[in-house]
């Protein structure tokens, strides 16, 4: 039996470290699990979120037609690639949900004074819930009521 393939960094912390390639790679593999499965749970997380309508960007290996042992340096690049993936993911997702505690705001502001608000819409999405209505803030009895400044919040299904 070989002995088992070994990989000599040269520039680690400490020169001429040998290290085991096979455990090495196997702990990328580890790691490389983990992170998928990280992304797509923060990926299928977005599909929950009516208001969030980005495209799914294709993964890197997405283009590739001929399978392959990958070297030791595309472990490592796809390792980091799916970290920063998984960051700018989560940087998206932590915007996303204050973008929908200020619309939580603005409508609670809207109920308490419409007056303020004239003609305001908000819609489901923009609250982070599901279906295709919304809060309006219309004047009660028409053009009277606008002249008088009856506003009331009216809340519309919306959907066809």
């Amino acid at each position: 039996m070989a002995p088992p393939a070994t990989l000599l960094l040269d520039d680690a912390p400490h020169p001429g470290v040998v290290l085991d390639e096979r455990s090495a790679r196997a702990t990328l593999r580890t790691q490389l699990r983990h992170l998928e499965r990280e992304l797509a749970l923060l990926t299928t997380d977005a599909f929950r979120d009516p208001g969030d309508r980005r495209p799914i960007a294709p993964t890197a290996a997405a283009g590739r037609r001929q399978a392959h042992l990958p070297t030791f340096a595309e472990l490592e690049a796809q390792r980091d690639a799916l970290i920063a993936r998984i960051a700018q993911e989560r940087t998206h997702r932590a915007a996303r949900r204050d973008e929908i505690a200020q619309t939580r705001a603005l409508l609670e502001e809207v109920r308490r004074a419409p007056e303020l608000h004239p003609y305001v819409r908000i819609r489901h999405a923009d609250l982070g819930e599901p279906g295709c209505g919304g809060y309006q803030v219309k004047p009660r009895r028409g053009i009277i009521g606008m002249l008088a400044g009856w506003w009331h919040v009216k809340l519309s299904s919306g959907c066809p």
